[in-house]
């Protein structure tokens, strides 16, 4: 269910200066941090602020607070402000409706999760579905940052320019302004990849909608744990770079006005009937403007454990200590069952609702004991009733200190427990897994604290290559410790094999190609891999054959993985499409068809796979003289929504060319006209596009359009040296026709200076070149350039022949040349 951000205004005091000073922040694009000690109220200040600005009704927000164990923070804010916009029906039918007129112009990097998110909320929708249809488009987005070779669930950081895409198509839909806020950012796992994010965003402010963050960083000052925090250097950093970031430090609460006060002593003496009977001053001055102490006075437990003034000042004193007195003897006094249930509790990272239903799945059955879990609440242990917490981040770590000071053997014994039963509990890779991975990875330090035993941290080290970190699984201690792992869990197999194939894929990017063979292989070979990762290890495999130039093997692997049962559609037609590229590289088109043709009519295959199989359908197709065939599925790709912009701009360079070739001079401009206008287009692409262009500019007539285009070429960055130089050779070719003989040569001077400049144009431009020297006058110039083809390797034969004869020509008359 989606909630709406709380109201607490009943119990919030003393801070109406930070939310406000917050909220005008909000209204202007830039970034700021919100920096102060454990148990300040940021969360509380920064779910008031959201309230507001989405009461105001020119802002839609996202919020997520970090666990400790997300893939990506920034990912799931994102998340939460796609599942807070759609959730409101009337935001909801007219992002719909935008989006199927104009989906051609939003988000071309996100195109194609979008267009698949749209789709699932088309019909009716009862809001507590919509959370659930956003984070699956959001867990496919997370795994499709991975290229082909990646291996089975891999749980990515936003990239920069999906978070900037993704959140201009809210602002530019809903017309509203966007605030992003990332709460206990020092948690989040993503902190080095999201500060280049952050940089990103703060240097090209210009590019983005009207885009706020607010990050909550804990002051690490005050913890003798962690005397330096990344995190909050991170923010100093960030401060430094740009006027638009900002660190705010939040204070104690701001009780000087005697209204607020009043307030505040009101609410206490109402909920805590102990400080009746103590002055305003004293519990003014107990409180020291410290929201922690209101937290530890005003807690069930505490609530009705104070009756007296010296029970009030111990609380204070603990809280402004961080200390939780209470615990110790509660936790002492546990008999085995409910004890080893806090351990377990005190091991995991805190709790939140989707970990909490994932932990209750009966996979993991006992895990987590109901009847011990429901006398850990009577005792007061236990404080939030959704799901089982012991409260503040502070406290659960004043529980898991508890256990390691004075239960460390039971800690250990029940963690390595539990870390085996969660690692059992990845039987596929998909939405569903996630939480057990982040849990397992939420749990890294701690195991290691403790000193659990290697073989069962290694599953650990398997959770963490699904959030890229692969450092872990490439340790040699890693591929000592599974084999273990397995002999005693088999049920672990799952989550190793992503492990493997993961690493893989690394090894495979590293240019460590036998080492990647290796990992697939023990994939393929180890007893209990699931289809769907057995499936990628065989995909993988035939790629990495296939760089070695084994064809052969490479085909057998993707034939292996076509005829799997119950393999994933996607793969099977990826498969389809390398194979039938491969049957085309060795000139078997009319199998290279058949193949292209069967991935095409698989149902379930990802628009980028088709567009694929339709694109090389259509080659082949061209290759063997159809040319309306390769017409027609060109033009199919080019409709596809969600076709890669990639293949969308090959299609439309083919069916240029193809139309050329028809004469269809006015079709074939259309569409590199379209290449040239297409946002996402490499460089490349575009060069390409306008010297195909400007050759049908000048067969049209349109002699100036051409050079124009050949001139845009040359001044177009990043455009490849061959287009760059078949630019030069035809704007040259085009001024020496209409004898502007200074310009053509100073084209041919530059194409012929130009590194990677094609031989056969090379020898082109020396020939021209020559020829236009020969004409205004420069006989020994000319000869040089006749003389320099003869010296060109790889010169074609009959532009061979004919600077001999120009060379002959003017030895035997010099002063004819002349």
């Amino acid at each position: 269910m989606i909630e709406a951000f709380p109201d607490r205004r009943d119990r919030l005091f003393g801070r109406e200066r930070d939310i406000r000073f917050l909220q005008e922040r909000a209204r202007a694009p830039g970034l700021s941090f919100v920096v102060a000690r454990p148990m300040m109220g940021k969360t509380w200040v920064l779910q008031e602020v959201a309230r507001r600005l989405v009461e105001e009704g020119d802002f839609l927000v996202g919020y997520h607070e970090s666990k400790g164990a997300e893939s990506s923070h920034l990912l799931y804010t994102v998340a939460d402000l796609y599942t807070r916009w759609l959730a409101d029906s009337g935001l909801r039918e007219q992002a719909l409706s935008l989006w199927q007129r104009h989906r051609s112009g939003l988000v071309p990097k996100v195109g194609q999760m979008v267009g698949l998110l749209f789709e699932k909320l088309a019909g009716p929708q009862l809001p507590a579905g919509i959370g659930a249809v956003v984070r699956s488009a959001f867990d496919g987005l997370a795994e499709a940052q991975k290229d082909l070779l990646s291996g089975g669930l891999q749980l990515a950081p936003l990239a920069y320019d999906q978070a900037q895409s993704l959140t201009e198509l809210v602002a530019r839909v809903s017309d509203r302004r966007v605030v992003l806020i990332l709460d206990a950012w020092e948690k989040s796992p993503s902190v080095r990849h999201e500060v280049g994010t952050l940089e990103a965003f703060l240097k090209h402010l210009d590019d983005w909608p009207d885009v706020h963050l607010l990050l909550a960083v804990r002051d690490p000052e005050l913890e003798a744990a962690k005397p330096s925090d990344e995190a909050l250097q991170q923010a100093k950093s960030l401060d430094r770079l740009s006027p638009a970031a900002q660190i705010y430090r939040m204070q104690a609460m701001d009780l000087d006005e005697p209204a607020e006060q009043t307030r505040l002593l009101e609410h206490l003496r109402s909920a805590l009937p102990a400080t009746r009977e103590q002055s305003a001053e004293t519990l003014l001055g107990w409180l020291d403007g410290y929201p922690g102490v209101l937290n530890f006075w005003t807690t069930e437990a505490q609530r009705l454990a104070i009756t007296g003034a010296d029970q009030l000042r111990n609380q204070a004193e603990d809280a402004h200590e961080l200390r939780y007195s209470e615990l110790a003897p509660l936790l002492a006094a546990l008999d085995d069952a409910p004890l080893a249930t806090a351990a377990r509790l005190a091991f995991l990272p805190r709790l939140d609702a989707e970990l909490w239903e994932a932990l209750r799945e009966p996979s993991l059955a006992g895990a987590l004991d109901q009847t011990a879990i429901d006398l850990l609440t009577d005792r007061r242990l236990l404080i939030d009733e959704r799901h089982p917490s012991f409260g503040h981040d502070t406290r659960h770590a004043a529980v898991r200190r508890w256990f390691i000071e004075s239960r460390l053997p039971l800690m250990r014994r029940h963690a390595e427990r539990l870390i085996e039963s969660i690692a059992c509990s990845i039987t596929g890779f998909d939405s569903r897994s996630r939480p057990y991975c982040e849990a397992l990875v939420g749990c890294a330090a701690i195991a290691e604290a403790i000193g659990t035993d290697r073989t069962v941290r290694c599953a650990i080290d398997a959770a963490h290559s699904g959030f890229r970190v692969h450092e872990p699984s490439l340790d040699p201690a890693f591929d000592q410790s599974f084999p273990k792992l397995l002999a005693r869990s088999p049920r672990a197999a799952p989550l190793i094999a992503n492990a493997l194939n993961n690493r893989g894929a690394v090894k495979h990017e590293r240019g460590d190609v036998a080492g990647a063979l290796a990992d697939y292989g023990a994939v393929i070979d180890l007893a209990g891999t699931p289809i769907a990762l057995l499936a990628k290890a065989l995909y993988n495999r035939g790629v990495a054959r296939n760089e070695r130039g084994d064809i052969e093997a490479a085909m057998a692997d993707h034939g292996e993985l076509i005829g799997l049962v119950g393999a994933p559609v996607d793969l099977v037609a990826r498969a389809l499409v390398f194979r039938g590229v491969a049957h085309g590289k060795r000139n078997e088109l009319v199998a290279a068809m058949a193949d292209f043709e069967a991935a095409i009519g698989l149902a379930g295959a990802e628009a980028d796979v088709v567009a694929a199989a339709r694109y090389h359908l259509g080659f082949a197709k061209d290759k063997r003289g159809d040319i309306g065939g390769a017409i027609a599925e060109f033009d199919a790709v080019i409709a596809l929504v969600g076709a890669p912009v990639d293949l969308l701009a090959r299609a439309l360079i083919d069916r240029g060319n193809a139309r050329y070739s028809r004469e269809d001079l006015d079709g074939a401009m259309a569409d590199f006209d379209a290449i040239v206008a297409l946002a996402g287009a490499s460089p490349s692409q575009v060069a390409l596009a306008l010297n195909n262009r400007a050759i049908a500019k000048f067969q049209h007539g349109d002699d100036d359009g051409g050079l124009a285009d050949c001139e845009a070429v040359i001044l177009l960055a990043e455009a490849p040296p061959d287009e760059v130089a078949k630019a030069l050779y035809n704007c040259g070719w085009e001024k020496g026709r209409r004898r502007d003989f200074a310009g053509a040569m100073s084209a041919f001077d530059a194409l012929i200076g130009l590194d990677g400049a094609p031989p056969s144009l090379l020898v082109k431009a020396h020939y021209n070149r020559g020829a236009t020297r020969q004409t205004v006058g420069d006989p020994a110039g000319a000869a040089a350039d006749f003389a320099a083809i003869l010296a060109l390797p790889g010169s074609a034969a009959d532009v061979v022949e004919l600077a001999r004869q120009a060379l002959a020509e003017l030895q035997a008359h010099p002063r004819d040349a002349a």
